[in-house]
């Protein structure tokens, strides 16, 4: 399954109060972003996805300000698409009530797309790491033809110090790549030698041409170095988050300086730690998974800052 056709399976184990969804598109991802995450991880983004349209001001937020997230992504992610509707409904007050240079209304105007932009970078996490397991599983097979092959040479070629010194060869190293080169070595010793393979031994030309076909599928696994490339896709997921709670924290903010004297219209606007103390009910299950509500009201209110109430 494509990482566009995950984002739209996860997608709808959210409830968002919304039913519109928007269309994924195919990627033929061209561009490289160069530093900011491993260019073998962009192919996995939707092209026409929140990610990549917001990727310099997710990325433009400095390491030492990306906070942990609180509560799950799909928590998150829920309360971001509540903030987003509510801030759409309440929008005008919002603008006649702060000064656009202590709160810029444009700049917030994307919360449902900083929420998908967290949804998109949580599964591209997700899937980085099942690679991660796609190298082991690909590797522990390669392992186990690399013995039997091993075995074959030992008995085919035992006394002939030519050959046996490119059996030592395919010995050597303890990477994924000497694997993989290893698995190539013995290929080719045992095509060269394919009449006398065929003749003293059971190994078959369909099981050596699978031994190549799988070294190239570790190949293709390794790319880049996966541990470096999780970490830096979960780099992109925590500032992703921190992206939608920095605009969750000033909506919640000044919320709490427009609508402090209307309690009831207040309570749209909890907090993410209110999320934290939140239990799931009956009601947030469906049959195909967990279901998210938006963010209920409890004595988690954000309260206005002091250069919110100075902008009144």
């Amino acid at each position: 399954m494509s990482l566009n056709e995950t984002v739209e399976e996860k997608k709808a184990t959210v409830s968002t109060g919304n039913n519109t969804q928007e269309e994924e598109k195919d990627n033929p991802y061209e561009e490289v972003m160069t530093g900011i995450i491993e260019p073998a991880v962009l192919p996995m983004i939707p092209s026409s996805g929140a990610l990549k349209g917001l990727m310099d001001l997710v990325m433009a937020i400095p390491a030492d300000r990306v906070r942990k997230l609180g509560v799950s992504v799909p928590q998150a992610v829920a309360a971001g698409r509540h903030y987003a509707r509510c801030y759409a409904e309440d929008r005008a007050a919002f603008v006649q009530a702060l000064n656009p240079c202590v709160f810029d209304p444009a700049s917030h105007d994307n919360m449902a797309k900083r929420a998908e932009a967290l949804w998109e970078a949580d599964i591209l996490l997700e899937k980085t790491e099942e690679n991660n397991d796609d190298v082991t599983r690909i590797s522990d097979q390669a392992r186990r033809v690399k013995r039997r092959l091993l075995r074959t040479a030992e008995y085919l070629w035992g006394d002939d110090r030519d050959r046996m010194e490119m059996v030592s060869i395919a010995k050597n190293g303890n990477s994924y790549m000497d694997l993989a080169d290893n698995i190539f070595t013995l290929y080719h010793l045992f095509i060269e030698n394919w009449d006398e393979v065929n003749s003293r031994s059971d190994v078959t030309e369909e099981e050596l041409n699978s031994a190549h076909a799988l070294g190239n599928q570790l190949l293709d696994a390794i790319g880049p170095s996966r541990d470096e490339m999780v970490k830096a896709v979960q780099d992109l997921r925590d500032r992703a988050g921190e992206y939608l709670r920095q605009g969750i924290d000033d909506i919640g903010t000044a919320a709490g300086f427009i609508f402090r004297n209307d309690p009831k219209h207040l309570s749209r606007y909890p907090n993410l730690g209110s999320l934290r103390r939140r239990r799931k009910t009956d009601t947030e299950k469906r049959s195909n998974g967990t279901v998210i509500q938006p963010p209920a009201q409890d004595d988690g209110i954000p309260v206005a800052s002091n250069v919110l109430a100075q902008a009144g």
